[in-house]
């Protein structure tokens, strides 16, 4: 818990974003022993987000959406700046330092500052997501983003129940480190 708290009120930045990873893999290590060795990368991503909104929530949709929308070549460079780690889940290091250029990207190109939460919910829109500039227009129209109603189905103000997409990155013989 310590680790946690220690990342609770912190910002989503680079270095940030070491520590989520760091403690997103020591969570999942320390799992295996209680799931059959099955590396729970989505389930320990929603847990930490729930505690620490700055951390990225991965499930299959967020994973399989979020290519429309960054620019690889940084994503590869952040990746050569931020190695990964033995005992880091792949999937989920793929993910985080994509959704790193993402957050930056929609700072620097929306002027929004938008948050993570909000960023996972463009992760969600119907058929992956809409044009970066698309939802940059829907959120001036409809405020500034943060009171943005929850589109996913399932429980108000939650991601909802998981689906069958979030087994799909949990499976057993899934890439873990």
């Amino acid at each position: 818990t310590d680790r946690l708290n220690d990342i609770a009120d912190c910002e989503l930045d680079r270095s940030m974003l070491v520590q989520i990873l760091r403690l997103h893999a020591g969570v999942c290590q320390d799992l295996l022993a209680h799931t059959g060795n099955t590396w729970q990368q989505s389930f320990v991503s929603k847990y930490l987000h729930f505690h620490c909104p700055s951390v990225p929530i991965f499930d299959s949709q967020a994973e399989g959406a979020i290519g429309r929308f960054v620019d690889w070549p940084t994503v590869y460079s952040l990746r050569m700046t931020i190695s990964r780690q033995r005992g880091w889940p792949i999937r989920y290091y793929n993910f985080a330092t994509a959704f790193m250029v993402l957050y930056e990207q929609s700072h620097a190109e929306t002027g929004l500052n938008p948050s993570v939460k909000e960023l996972d919910h463009l992760l969600w829109q119907p058929k992956f997501g809409l044009p970066l500039v698309t939802w940059t227009h829907r959120l001036k129209e409809d405020g500034d983003g943060r009171n943005a109603q929850e589109v996913r189905s399932g429980f108000q103000g939650g991601r909802g129940p998981a689906g069958p997409g979030d087994r799909q990155a949990d499976r057993a013989g899934g890439q873990g480190p």
